[in-house]
């Protein structure tokens, strides 16, 4: 089932090899070819066959291949995490390899946008987040096999910092980086060889509050505390390991309300939505990652550290 746009000459030729025969349809008759499938499969009447749609397919999708409209007597469907999307968490040598030198390109972008901004910053010159967040596109560009942003920049100042997938607008008033403010950049960049998600935060006069300290260092424990633990066998749900990177800090009644770790793409979407640590069960047939990006958060405080790797 395929969109207007064909498949490649180079993947149709892979999938010859490989002995792949294809039926090539219109992604608009996706309905109507899974009610056909599920009749045909009723009709047969062995139980022998069924339709696996992975556990993310949506209500309309499950509706079709059960025969919903169709059947008298609606199919059971296997719905789970699909074979293939298991195979595809595990990145292949020339992935990781990607992986590696992609961001090694990103990492240069965002070291000089962060001493352009401190630069700036101390020269008491005026820089929005917007105006910092354009800045980091444009040294992204210049780096090799650059293919545009993973997702939108968030570019955080001050309290905007605590706020989960803050946006700043364009229009209106514009949120100026103050020399005492501490400044949240978490962004991302698709290159032909990996996909990143990078998240730094500064304060921009160098002199952090004490509170600002003690949160950072008990998100450094967290981290440390997450990158040492031991995962127990068959574990089903990511709480137990999430709670590694946080115990230390809920002591101090700060809270962290996104995952604690999460898989990135290579040259898709960012986020891989099987892996990530939190609050919600992980999906049959997932096992626990060991790539993790612990924060917590606060308002007026945010203290996401390290990369997103």
């Amino acid at each position: 089932l395929l969109t207007a746009s064909d498949l490649s000459t180079a993947v149709r030729e892979h999938l010859d090899r490989e002995q792949v025969q294809l039926q090539r349809l219109p992604l608009s008759d996706v309905e109507p070819v899974l009610k056909g499938m599920a009749k045909k499969l009723s009709e047969e009447g062995t139980g022998k066959h069924s339709i696996w749609l992975s556990s993310d397919a949506s209500e309309a999708i499950h509706r079709a291949a059960a025969g919903v409209d169709v059947l008298k007597t609606p199919l059971n469907l296997i719905s789970e995490i699909s074979p293939v999307a298991l195979m595809k968490l595990i990145k292949n040598e020339v992935e990781l390899q990607g992986f590696r030198e992609c961001h090694k390109r990103d990492g240069i972008a965002v070291v000089r946008l962060l001493k352009w901004l401190h630069d700036q910053i101390d020269c008491d010159k005026t820089v929005t987040e917007i105006q910092a967040a354009d800045k980091l596109l444009e040294f992204r560009k210049e780096e090799s096999n650059f293919m545009g942003p993973s997702f939108e920049t968030i570019p955080g100042a001050g309290p905007n910092g605590a706020i989960i997938h803050y946006s700043p607008s364009r229009d209106g008033v514009q949120k100026v980086i103050e020399k005492h403010d501490m400044f949240l950049l978490d962004s991302g960049s698709q290159y032909k060889d990996g996909t990143t998600d990078i998240t730094r935060t500064r304060h921009m006069s160098r002199s952090p509050t004490s509170e600002q300290k003690c949160a950072f260092t008990r998100v450094l424990k967290g981290q440390i505390m997450l990158g040492s633990a031991l995962f127990p066998q068959g574990v089903k749900s990511p709480i137990i390991l999430s709670d590694e990177g946080t115990t230390d800090i809920t002591r101090t009644r700060h809270m962290s309300r996104s995952p604690t770790s999460e898989q990135k793409c290579a040259f898709t979407r960012v986020l891989k939505g099987q892996i990530m640590l939190g609050s919600a069960l992980f999906p049959q047939g997932v096992k626990v990652s060991t790539i993790h990006s612990p924060f917590t958060s606060k308002t007026g405080i945010d203290c996401r550290i390290g990369s997103n790797f």
